[in-house]
């Protein structure tokens, strides 16, 4: 019986002759892309079940538990294809990474735009450039017709052609500074009524508060507890919504995390 059982479960017949068996235990163990396939025990009959435990007990195993230990096997060998193809990939990304982080940012986005595979803006685009984004410039196209394209660096590595006209050099265009002397914020409009202390608007509604802070010494500001942008000239401006009873404005200013300064100021409707 047990034999039987055997070779039932593995497809022949004790003459020697193939069998389809009950359940189809023996031509459902892989699938046409060559991937076992594992027909778990909650999913087996009672005889296939009965069949694999009996042979468990001689020492041997049958065919549907050899296909759930070959099905297991490839999903490993996989996994470890994936981890491999990942490994390469981040190997690859530091080198790319090496190979151009010695190169110095020297000019900047002047406005915003697109990196080109090729010098024409209607090659594929490799990356999207932001204004401000910090640029390598490594050489200028000099074939007739495209001298107006160079070719850069991306400060993630990225490169490519980006027209000239969208490009500035750093230093000779970096916004001059606000001297805000030995102050370390200053607000420079609206004016002051009574300094630090009082600003008169003729209306009520909507004005930008306009100041600058010392860049050395000062890294975030925050207006009545809305953080705002601190502009590469080191100004910043906000919106402020002034009722016709007047506001309250509180401005801190912190360097690496730190209050370094604040002030508090009232802003008042009419004269």
């Amino acid at each position: 019986m047990l034999m039987f059982g055997f070779l039932l479960l593995n497809g022949a017949t004790t003459d020697g002759t193939t069998i389809k068996p009950k359940g189809g235990c023996a031509t459902t163990t892989a699938s046409k892309t060559g991937k076992e396939v594992c027909k778990p025990e909650s999913k087996r009959t009672f005889i296939e079940k009965t069949l694999c435990w009996q042979l468990k007990q001689v020492g041997l195993v049958c065919k549907l538990d050899l296909a759930c230990e070959r099905a297991e096997h490839q999903k490993t060998e996989r996994e470890k294809e994936e981890v491999e193809k990942e490994k390469e990939k981040i190997e690859k990304e530091k080198i790319n990474q090496a190979n151009c982080s010695p190169l110095e940012a020297n000019h900047l986005a002047a406005n915003d735009t697109n990196l080109f595979q090729d010098t024409s803006d209607q090659s594929k685009v490799t990356a999207e450039i932001k204004k401000d984004d910090e640029l390598t410039l490594i050489a200028r196209v000099t074939e007739e017709g495209k001298k107006d394209w160079i070719f850069v660096f991306t400060q993630d590595c990225k490169q490519g052609y980006v027209n000239e006209k969208f490009v500035k050099n750093k230093e000779i265009f970096k916004d001059p500074t606000v001297d805000v002397g030995d102050k370390l914020v200053i607000i420079t409009e609206p004016r002051w009524a009574e300094k630090n202390k009082l600003i008169i608007v003729e209306t009520d509604g909507f004005l930008s508060l306009t100041g600058a802070v010392n860049e050395s010494k000062i890294d975030q500001i925050f207006i009545n507890g809305e953080e705002e942008a601190i502009e590469s000239d080191n100004t910043f401006t906000h919106i402020l919504n002034v009722p016709s009873n007047g506001l309250e404005v509180r401005v801190v200013a912190n360097k690496d995390g730190q209050k370094a300064e604040s002030l508090k100021f009232n802003i008042q409707v009419g004269f």
